[in-house]
Formats: structure tokens, C-alpha cells, sequence
């Protein structure tokens, strides 16, 4: 009997220990099928990520700032495809914020830049950037120039400063739609962002312009499908009418509606307010509103126009 009783004990025990292998067998096998699955999950992970990150690098925007930090922070810089709208009324100073980002974003980025200045005469222009770019007063600017080219490249270094620029301006004759498409196309380098100083010169054909909402509607189409093929940022100046907002206060939309369109598909508007400050110095404050932003915030930011040097600075006249 003692020995049966030992034989079924030690069967027992047997059969104890081979479920218990069996199930050690099975958590082993569980635990491994979890580990591929945890270093499968994690290499799929890894290659999401990186290919993530290549798309990132690939296709998100080529982003440039102002180098004027309030106006940054509400702008959030420019890129492409996005239209931008600078206004004022005449003397606001739209020229020279101009001027201020074609001088920053080559400093800066060392960007291609293209620019069809329609409003004023290329020499004008040309002035205006020198000084800027050189840090060189505008009067001995426009007073060298007039004097002595010769001596006047001597001396402002242009050679080795201001051509340095990948820069390229047009002037009256590429005022229309068409001319300013196949300048675009045409260029040996593509652009970086495109400048357009003012809206006010351009024309939808080689027609006399018609001053009417279709034909501004005409030109604004025109420009938001540029920036959409080339995948580049336009920034467009135009003059306001000082009547309406000096009466209100701050500018708004309805200050740019004799331009039909315009307010309305341009990504982001920004309004060069020097109601309070016009008359005091010609060293002033600029209230730059941005009055539509479909890209960030909206908001009131003063910044320093600096007339000497026809630029735009911080408040602290320190430009990054």
C-alpha cells in the first residue's frame, strides 16, 4: 500500500513539474512574442519618425523674419504660399519696411529676393536700400550719387556690400500681370519672396487701367495663383486713403475696400499707422497694426522708423 501511495505521489509531482515547464515554456514564449512585438512597434516608431522628420525638412515652409522683434512675434515672419499686404496712407513709411526686410532677410537668410518697384523710380529705390543696407544717411546717399558715381561706389563700398545681394529689381515696365508671371519664370534663380511696391501701379493687362473692382479683383487673383505655383510669399504695398481711419482711430478692413478684393485674400494685412507720431520728428514711432492675420494673431505693435537711414528698428533702435 506504502508504495502505491509513493508511486501516485511521485506522479503527482511529476505531472506538477511538466505543467509547470510547460507553463514556464509558455510565459518564455509569451514574453518573446511581446519583445519582437515591443521591438517591431519600435522600429516601425523609429522609421514613422524619421520619415516624419524628412517630410518636415521637405516640405515645411522656408520661414524669414522681419528682424523687428514685436513685429515677429505677431507676425510669425513670412513664407510661401501666403500673400501679405503692407498699408498706409502716403509717407507711412511702406517703402522703407520694405527696404528694412529686403536688408535683414539678405543679412540674415542671404535670400534670393525679387522686387518690382512701380511706385517710384528704380534710382529713388536704390537710394533708399543703399542707405539702409550701409547704414549711410539718405541725403549723402542721394548727394553722392548725383555728384560722382564713380566716387560715390568708392565710398559706400557697393561692390563688396550691396551687390553682394541676390537682388533683382524691375521697374515701371513690369507693371502688369502678365510681365511680372513671366519675369518670375524666367529668372535664373527662383525667388525667395517677391516684393511689389505698390499695388496702386499695377494693371491686369497692357490695357489703360480702369480703376474698377474687377480689375483690382483680376490682379489679386493673379497674385495669390503666384504664390500657389511658385510656392513663394508676395508682399504687396498699397496706399490708404488718410480720411476715413484719422476720423475712426485705428485703421481697419474697411479702410482697403476701394481695392475690392484685396483685403479679403491677402493671408495677412498689416497697417502702417503714423496717425499720432507723423508731425513730431522725422525720427518717429509707427503703430504697425496687423488688422487680419488668417496666420497668428492680430494686434498693435509701435516700432521706431528711423528717417536718416530710411529704415525700420526695434524700440530699443537696435535691429537683430
Amino acid at each position: 500500500m506504502n508504495t502505491s501511495r509513493n508511486d501516485e505521489n511521485l506522479t503527482g509531482t511529476s505531472t506538477t513539474i511538466e505543467n509547470t515547464k510547460e507553463e514556464a515554456s509558455k510565459t518564455e514564449i509569451e514574453q518573446g512574442t511581446n519583445a519582437i512585438e515591443r521591438n517591431t512597434a519600435s522600429a516601425l516608431l523609429q522609421s514613422r519618425n524619421t520619415k516624419l522628420e524628412l517630410y518636415i525638412k521637405e516640405n515645411l515652409p522656408f520661414i524669414m523674419k522681419s528682424g523687428i522683434r514685436e513685429l515677429d512675434r505677431l507676425t510669425g515672419g513670412f513664407w510661401g504660399p501666403n500673400l501679405y499686404l503692407i498699408a498706409g496712407i502716403p509717407g507711412s513709411g511702406r517703402t522703407g519696411l520694405i527696404s528694412t526686410l529686403i536688408q535683414y532677410m539678405h543679412e540674415k537668410y542671404k535670400a534670393t529676393m525679387t522686387c518690382f518697384s512701380l511706385e517710384q523710380d528704380i534710382n529713388d529705390f536704390l537710394d533708399k536700400l543703399i542707405s539702409n543696407t550701409l547704414r549711410a544717411p539718405i541725403n549723402e546717399v542721394n548727394f553722392s550719387r548725383t555728384i560722382d558715381q564713380k566716387n560715390f561706389n568708392e565710398h559706400m563700398h557697393i561692390a563688396s556690400e550691396f551687390d553682394s545681394m541676390n537682388l533683382y529689381i524691375y521697374g515701371h515696365e513690369k507693371s502688369t500681370l502678365s510681365s511680372i508671371y513671366n519675369t518670375l519664370k524666367s529668372q535664373c534663380k527662383k525667388p525667395d519672396i517677391v516684393f511689389i511696391d505698390s499695388f496702386n501701379f499695377m494693371k491686369s493687362s497692357e490695357q489703360p487701367f480702369s480703376y474698377d473692382l474687377k480689375e483690382y479683383n483680376e490682379i489679386v487673383s493673379g497674385l495669390k495663383s503666384m504664390c500657389y505655383e511658385f510656392q513663394i510669399p508676395i508682399v504687396v504695398t498699397c496706399s490708404a486713403e488718410a480720411t476715413p481711419y484719422l476720423k475712426r482711430g485705428d485703421p481697419d478692413l474697411s479702410d482697403l475696400r476701394q481695392y475690392g478684393d484685396l483685403s479679403h485674400i491677402a493671408d495677412q494685412v498689416i497697417f502702417l499707422n503714423c496717425r499720432k507720431h507723423r508731425k513730431q520728428t522725422r525720427n518717429r514711432q509707427v503703430d504697425c497694426c496687423v488688422i487680419k492675420n488668417r496666420l497668428g494673431d492680430e494686434g498693435k505693435v509701435p516700432i521706431s522708423f528711423n528717417a536718416d537711414y530710411y529704415r525700420f528698428e526695434n524700440e530699443d533702435n537696435e535691429s537683430e
